[in-house]
């Protein structure tokens, strides 16, 4: 709120969306997506808040690092046994190598059930991994100590092991890139 052009620009923003709301042939439908438009403006703020203070942002990567190891556990897990892990009270989704729902890899003549997670598909687990790579990396480089970089270097090692068993091509470019 304090650059007053960027706070004005957003606010004639929102009145150009509630405007388009009142124009509408479907009232519900324009309402109800303004306030999806609001929500989406309000998280950009948060995050803006928590991107300028060092502090904020340096737990957010830290529970975004730990998060992105205990998902590709599941995910290893889960590739390794080729189904779910029985983890519904996490949202795990139910998966199998005889379900013709899930996303699977053929290997030869072989099928093979891709890594889920707790997701509902195997790219949006191969997204949040590659979040979850890059706040370790930056983890690795702000480590002060060599026993924190050696178990940096264990959750790297584990969260990009669980990037390769998503089988998430988009995800394998963004990380190389």
């Amino acid at each position: 709120f304090r650059n007053k052009k960027l706070f004005l620009s957003l606010l004639l923003f929102l009145a150009f969306g509630a405007l388009s709301v009142l124009l509408a042939p479907a009232f519900g439908l324009a309402f109800y997506h303004f306030l999806r438009l609001m929500m989406l403006t309000f998280l950009a703020l948060a995050v803006g808040k928590i991107v300028a203070e060092p502090k904020i942002f340096e737990r957010v990567l830290l529970i975004l690092a730990i998060l992105s190891v205990f998902q590709s556990i599941i995910g290893i897990a889960q590739f390794k046994i080729q189904g779910n892990l029985g983890l519904s009270i996490l949202g795990e989704s139910p998966i199998g190598a005889d379900d013709p729902g899930t996303s699977k890899v053929a290997v030869g003549s072989a099928k093979l059930v891709r890594a889920y997670g707790t997701f509902p598909h195997p790219n949006i687990l191969g997204a949040f991994l590659l979040l979850g790579l890059v706040s370790l990396f930056h983890s690795y480089l702000h480590a002060a100590t060599l026993y924190r970089r050696i178990l940096v270097s264990v959750g790297i090692f584990l969260v990009a092991i669980g990037l390769i068993l998503t089988f998430s091509r988009a995800a394998w470019l963004t990380a190389f890139l």
